[in-house]
């Protein structure tokens, strides 16, 4: 036999050896306080049922007691003989049972509460009692009217369990439908079963954020809320870029290097270096509700700014919990185990070019060096900016911008270039398809020492689309003075280029500043304001342009117009002679009937008709026979009286005569046929005799052909004193018939004391507009003067962004006006001031030295005033330690960050400086204590790395200049 252990049993079960108990009965014996229930119990309705103490059992032919043993067992009595138990139990009182009174009770509360709740919520003072807590006070105008009372109406501008949306059925014309064919949609406040329906399901947090960003729109943050929901309120693409892989760097648990820094061996000796690891609080903290698992998820405002926690309540507080919930990278404290600074504040080149140490040594040398001189604490105490030019650096560099010595220090703008006429000439006459240039200025034909074409002319030229193609058909730098070995494709392109900087200054005297705006807004693709065109024009008035072009073409104004014309006339003779066709006039219109039907001048048609083609264009003649290459002949100079050059003021040159032209220098002598009718000619012909056209201002005699040779003469009439007189009277040629008698009694003339003009650089000592008529000049330039010069800042400015342009070309001549002036005229603007690259792949000239405003809100925030207070800081020297370096190696290109090479010309601060003051019970090292959330402009170096589409981020890449503010 096992020895088994006999069963233990709580409670029995038997009929005779335990009463039958109904707990879940709503009523029990009225006799059970006195301890003797009856067996049955009442039944639910709270009756009494129970008249004997048993029910007696009829075994054969008598009755048995069947009281159970727990109640006395059989009686001694027995039954009656009918088989009544003898011992009736007289009536009770049943009782509710406990569990009965206690569901009544919870059902009593649940009804008092219901009605209190029904009582609160349908009330007039129901929002009371809604609401949570006491807004902040930022928050707190919310819930108040103009008379400061509470308002229904003020929970519906945050929570949307506020507001009740419904359609309605019928609307004002009763048709169930408004007037645009759909049911309305009213908003009005809800009812408290929208409130309970909203306790039951919450709503979703992030649709709260519309209803946020609603009144906080103008946070520098939130503008163009795309990314305002995500953390930072960056584009997380970026913001992935700037997180540190921890097993890179210091992590969590002090890891450095991918190893343990549980022990460092160091001279020999090992040293515990333990970093402080994070509380454990804070390594699970990212398991909480609302912090993002990935770069991509979306933070609610409601996840760290808590509302309803009363009036004083700051709701910008964020411990470092929350911040390090999300960050990869966690320590104890700033003091234990926040990463070391890296370049800061430096990382970033200033705008202004400015070497600290070369200036206190060499410039400062023996004087006081003191940074308030240029720095001064903003008005918001916050930053420390640099003062205006006027207030820091005119007394050294005033005097350098307010001199123009040379006529070269002025900026070419319009400049013609030089033109090979001799090769452009010979290219004419060679096929009378060829075109003509025309009039050139002599002094500006051939060479090459002549100028060429500007930046800004080539810019203006590019409007015509033309004149654009004639530019691009040329190699890089291809000089116009010598087209020797240019093709007939480029030749024609130079006439091309040559006339469309004839009618640039056509336009220019005839419009003005206007043409310079229709030409700069189509090349640089943007439409200008009247204060840019004044800047970029440097305010040039018609007259200057109309100066130059007497100068240089005296007969503009009525040459461009006929080059205009002149392409238009087969056209219109064609029209005209299909119209004589149709009216059946059989005869050819004449020059006067299609000039009227083409509305152009008669002189242009009489010129086509004639055969030229283009008036003043040299005769074809056949090529010369070879022959060996001579030396080239000198060309007759300017002052030669009878030299076979054309005069410099005639456009196309005349046309060589088909006989022998009389040159009436004589007056015996006759013409044999009459002046050419070349419409360029600067001398008109002669009422009945030539004139010889030697001097454009000689009037033509009316009998007798004067000789021309000085403008005085008066052809035949009777000589006066002083005519034609080279040496006291004597007549040089004879033309009165013999030797006049030297007149005795007339005085002399008296000589004429000639007043010369000032040099240009007394002229426009304030600088301005200026015409360069030197043999190598040929331009209207620009003196800027003084700091500050609208005019070369405004093209610097507008020549910097090429973004908009959308032909390649345009935006190659944009970036050499650019080129041009910052390394030429602008040279020392560039001297100072830095120029950055964007991220568009344009550039930026930094006019002024860093200004923070609100929307440049970085990760990294520093006030100097708090600091200023301490005597011991007082020093700008005690955190900036000025360093000797090359500075201006920083500026080799238009990185400002990353692409920079020099030092900055200060020792890079450390950590150690800060930690000293930045303690727990000290002044504070919590995260918001130096850094910002919600940034308002992300540093420009960010956009230059978004990742193309589709292209996955590298986490090793990471930068070592993040989150400092020195953008």
């Amino acid at each position: 036999m096992s020895d088994s252990k006999p069963k233990i049993t709580l409670q029995q079960f038997g009929f005779q050896d335990s009463s039958y108990e109904r707990p879940n009965q709503k009523w029990v014996c009225g006799r059970l306080s006195e301890g003797c229930p009856c067996h049955l119990g009442p039944n639910n309705k709270g009756e009494c049922i129970s008249s004997f103490e048993c029910s007696p059992n009829k075994k054969g032919d008598r009755w048995e007691c069947t009281r159970p043993a727990n109640r006395g067992g059989k009686c001694e009595q027995g039954p009656s003989p009918d088989g009544t138990c003898c011992n009736a139990i007289p009536k009770c009182q049943p009782v509710r049972s406990i569990r009965a009174k206690r569901a009544a009770f919870v059902w009593w509360c649940v009804a008092l509460t219901a009605g209190i709740l029904a009582i609160m919520l349908f009330s007039n003072s129901r929002m009371d009692f809604i609401q949570p807590g006491e807004l902040s006070h930022a928050h707190g105008q919310i819930m108040k009217n103009a008379d400061g009372e509470k308002t229904a109406q003020a929970c519906a501008q945050c929570h949307s369990a506020a507001q009740h949306s419904f359609k309605v059925g019928v609307d004002e014309d009763g048709d169930g439908i408004d007037d645009e064919g759909v049911f309305k949609t009213v908003t009005e406040i809800s009812s408290p079963n929208h409130w309970i329906a909203s306790a039951i399901v919450s709503e979703k947090t992030l649709s709260a954020n519309e209803r946020c960003l609603s009144c906080h729109q103008n946070h520098p943050a939130f503008k163009g809320d795309a990314f305002a929901s995500h953390p930072h309120s960056v584009n997380p693409a970026l913001l992935g870029q700037t997180s540190n892989d921890p097993s890179a760097d210091q992590g969590a648990t002090g890891a450095k290097d991918g190893k343990d820094a549980k022990a460092e061996k160091k001279d020999g000796k090992t040293s515990d270096k333990k970093a402080a690891s994070a509380p454990s609080r804070w390594k699970f903290a990212w398991l909480g509700p609302g912090v993002p698992k990935t770069a991509t998820n979306q933070l609610a405002c409601s996840t760290c700014h808590k509302e309803h926690r009363g009036a004083m309540h700051n709701l910008a507080a964020m411990d470092n919990q929350s911040c390090q919930a999300c960050h990869t990278q966690k320590f104890s404290s700033f003091s234990s185990g926040h990463p070391e600074f890296s370049s800061f504040p430096y990382h970033r080149r200033t705008r202004i070019k400015f070497d600290h140490a070369n200036h206190e040594k060499t410039y400062f040398k023996g004087k006081a060096f003191n940074c308030a001189q240029c720095h001064r604490v903003d008005a918001a105490s916050q930053h420390m900016n640099v003062r205006s030019f006027e207030q820091a650096c005119s007394e050294c560099h005033g005097d350098s911008l307010r001199k123009f010595e040379r006529v070269q220090d002025g900026v070419p703008v319009i400049r013609l270039p030089g033109m090979d006429l001799e090769t452009l000439t010979e290219f004419t006459q060679t096929d009378a398809k060829n075109p003509w240039l025309g009039h050139w200025p002599e002094r500006a034909d051939y060479g090459m020492d002549m100028p060429r074409l500007t930046p800004f002319m080539i810019l203006l030229l590019r409007a015509d689309d033309e004149v654009a193609a004639a530019l691009d058909s040329f190699p890089e730098k291809f000089d116009l003075g010598d087209l020797t070995e240019a093709t007939d494709e480029q030749k024609k392109a130079a006439v091309r280029i040559g006339w469309g900087v004839k009618e640039l200054l056509y336009e220019l005297s005839r419009n003005g500043q206007e043409a310079m705006r229709v030409r700069l807004a189509k090349v640089l693709g943007v439409e200008l304001n009247n204060d840019v065109l004044a800047n970029l024009t440097g305010q040039i008035s018609a007259e200057v342009i109309n100066d130059a072009n007497k100068l240089w073409f005296p007969k503009l104004m009525t040459n461009v117009p006929m080059y205009r014309d002149i392409p238009k006339v087969p056209g219109i003779v064609e029209k005209v002679k299909k119209d004589f066709a149709d009216k059946n006039i059989d005869r050819e219109p004449t020059a006067k009937e299609i000039a009227e039907a083409g509305g152009i001048p008669v002189s242009v048609v009489q010129v086509v008709i004639d055969g030229k083609g283009m008036p003043g264009r040299p005769a074809l003649k056949p090529p010369p026979p070879p022959k060996p290459k001579d030396p080239p002949k000198p060309k007759p100079s300017d002052d030669d009286l009878f030299g076979e050059d054309p005069p410099a003021d005639d456009l196309f040159n005349q046309d060589p005569p088909d006989e022998p032209v009389d040159d009436a220098l004589f007056e015996d002598d006759k013409p044999k046929k009459p002046v050419s009718d070349d419409l360029f000619a600067e001398d008109p012909p002669a009422e009945k005799k030539p004139d010889d056209g030697l001097f454009e201002d000689d009037p033509p005699a009316k009998s007798d052909p004067d000789d021309g040779l000085f403008d005085d003469d008066g052809g035949d009439a009777k000589p006066k004193a002083g005519d034609d007189d080279l040496f006291g009277g004597d007549d040089l040629f004879d033309d009165d018939g013999g030797s006049p008698e030297p007149v005795k009694d007339e005085p002399k003339p008296i000589k004429q004391e000639t007043v010369k003009p000032l040099p240009i650089e007394q002229r426009v000592p304030g600088g301005g507009w200026y015409i360069d008529d030197r043999k190598t000049g040929f331009a209207v330039r620009y003196a800027p003067m003084g700091h500050g010069n609208v005019f070369l800042k405004q093209w610097l400015t507008s020549t910097s962004d090429t973004s908009s342009v959308q032909n390649a070309n345009h935006a190659k001549a944009i970036q050499a006006v650019f080129s041009s002036i910052s390394t030429t005229s602008g040279a020392l603007c560039m001297k100072c001031h830095s120029v950055d690259g964007t991220s568009n792949a344009t550039r930026m000239v930094n006019w002024n030295a860093r200004t923070p405003s609100a929307e440049e809100r970085g990760f990294v925030k520093f006030s100097h005033r708090p600091h200023l207070n301490i005597a011991e800081m007082r020093d700008c020297r005690s955190c900036h330690q000025i360093e000797p370096a090359d500075v201006m190696a920083r500026y080799k290109d238009i990185d400002p960050h990353g692409a920079s090479t020099g030092k900055p010309g200060f020792k890079f601060m450390t950590k150690a400086s800060c930690n000293n003051c930045h303690q727990p019970k000290l002044a504070g090292d919590s995260c918001t204590k130096c850094h910002n959330y919600h940034i308002g402009k992300p540093p420009r170096w960010w956009n230059r790395q978004i990742p193309p589409a589709g292209v996955a981020i590298d986490p090793k890449k990471k930068r070592s200049d993040q989150g400092s503010q020195g953008e």
